[in-house]
């Protein structure tokens, strides 16, 4: 799929190149990573999750991102997968000026988010912003993670971006759903330890 996507990304840019193009810098760094990388839920919660883009190079600030092929794995028994949504960072796709290409979830565990755009003008983009927001809900109680085990990024001369950094899994902890009586006796519980505070600042103040 990635050749695809350079392959196009190659073909749009022919009209706007004129001569060479500056080679990645060495110091460059593309980062991804999990936006909350915490995510402390109850069983039968639905929680939102980040996909998160940052680049830094040293030499000359940030770099376009004009494709991106990723996949994100979790553990089905903990987790179930409800939906992704891509933003517009990469260009409006309401207004056909990118394509949504991702596979979603194949329904073991991995969910495939895949962007094209046709902008050659990236002068939007800041240096940090949000690619997609997945959505889920916890099935059991217990910790997972979501990995990242697939990525591929490419500019706007549809070439790739080198040795991206993955920041990590994100963990999803979830507990269970607590129980009305439970609750009943935290809050009569809670109730008593106030009134027996007030009885003693009473008590004090004869």
């Amino acid at each position: 799929m990635q050749k695809t996507i350079n392959k196009t990304l190659a073909l749009c840019a022919v009209g706007f190149v004129i001569g060479g193009f500056a080679a990645t810098n060495s110091e460059a760094a593309a980062f991804l990573q999990f936006d909350p990388t915490l995510n402390e839920v109850t069983v039968g919660e639905m929680f939102e999750v980040d996909v998160r883009y940052n680049f830094f190079d040293a030499g000359y600030g940030a770099q376009d991102l004009a494709a991106f092929d990723i996949d994100v794995t979790f553990d089905t028994g903990m987790l179930s997968f409800n939906s992704y949504s891509l933003t517009d960072n990469l260009g409006s796709l309401s207004a056909g000026d990118a394509d949504d290409w991702s596979y979603g979830h194949d329904g073991h565990g991995t969910v495939n988010l895949a962007e094209l755009s046709y902008l050659y003008d990236f002068s939007f983009q800041s240096d940090n912003f949000v690619l997609a927001t997945l959505s889920f809900t916890a099935l059991e109680i217990g910790q997972s993670s979501l990995d990242f085990t697939y990525i591929d990024l490419s500019d706007s001369w549809g070439d790739p971006i080198a040795s991206p950094v993955f920041g990590g899994p994100a963990t999803v902890s979830a507990a269970p759903v607590p129980e009305p009586a439970t609750m009943v006796l935290f809050g009569t519980g809670l109730l008593g330890l106030i009134a027996m505070r007030r009885n003693r600042k009473n008590n004090s103040n004869e």
